[in-house]
């Protein structure tokens, strides 16, 4: 069975009877349904289109560089974080983006760092706290600390 391609077809049937441009939960699952199927591009142009539409453009963004590092465009999530941060330097999410892009690249201390600057930009983030206690216990516990 082709999950991604079951998917896609679940968000596109979603699509066709609720037609509401604005429905960015809707679009993001079928652009990553897409990019689950190797179809990345098709799914960076509807993060492309929802960025174009939206009335939180740092949140889309957010959401773009998201995309982007699930897909291993690493170089190309950097860019559009510098471009977010810009936008909004106090966004949380912007840290914890960088802090998941540091993990991706196995440097923990720099998303310690990080998750702990979106803490400290959204104090009320029980997950990240979580992920933050986790990542702490990990750094005492590993030989090698990165």
């Amino acid at each position: 069975m082709n999950q991604p391609g079951l998917a896609e077809s679940h968000f596109r049937s979603v699509l066709q009877y609720y037609p509401d441009p604005n429905n960015t939960l809707v679009y993001t699952g079928l652009a990553n349904a897409l990019g689950a199927q190797g179809k990345v591009d098709d799914g960076l142009a509807i993060h492309d289109d929802l960025l174009r539409r939206s009335r939180n453009p740092v949140l889309t963004l957010v959401g773009r560089i998201a995309y982007l590092i699930r897909f291993d465009r690493i170089e190309d999530a950097k860019a559009q974080l510098e471009e977010a941060e810009h936008r909004d330097p106090k966004e949380p999410m912007i840290a914890y983006m960088k802090g998941e892009l540091a993990m991706k690249s196995g440097s923990k201390e720099l998303a310690l760092s990080q998750f702990e600057k979106a803490l400290s930009l959204r104090p009320d983030w029980p997950d990240l706290v979580e992920q933050l206690a986790r990542l702490k216990r990990d750094l005492r516990t590993s030989p090698e600390k990165k």
